[in-house]
């Protein structure tokens, strides 16, 4: 189905997940060739829709993914002028999603960060409210 929703949880949204890619919506949706999940900085900055969900780059919620940062994109920018780039706003489902010196927050927000460690106060309060840092995955936990 494309409903621009991660349906079943598994961070894949409409045609780029592999359960919905035989759906007759998603055929041939993206110029021929098969849908992928629109994940970091390449797929973010390509001018194509990657994951056939209708939506380009920053314009699609997995290039825009942070709630708390609305106005970052996933471009290697920083929109909001806070000296981090991209702000988790690059979706992700493993750190291998994300730039070298990120990672996942797969327990949490599923987007891409800094470690929590490496941010003078908590900044799980604004990513995740009711999460905290947690020094053994580095990312916000609930």
């Amino acid at each position: 189905m494309r409903n621009r929703i991660d349906d079943d949880g598994d961070r894949y949204v409409d045609c780029a997940d592999t359960d919905c890619a035989m759906a007759a919506a998603c055929a041939r949706c993206n110029g021929g060739a098969d849908a992928e999940p629109e994940l970091g900085l390449a797929a973010c900055n390509n001018g194509i829709d990657d994951d056939c969900d209708g939506a380009t780059d920053c314009a699609d919620s997995d290039c825009a993914a942070s709630k708390a940062y609305p106005t970052e994109c996933c471009d290697g920018l920083d929109q909001n002028g806070n000296g981090i780039i991209d702000d988790f706003s690059c979706r992700c489902v493993t750190s291998a999603d994300c730039a070298a010196d990120e990672i996942c927050y797969e327990h949490t927000v599923g987007a891409c960060g800094p470690p929590c460690q490496v941010f003078i106060g908590d900044i799980c309060v604004f990513e995740a409210p009711g999460s905290s840092c947690n020094a053994a995955t580095s990312q916000c936990e609930f």
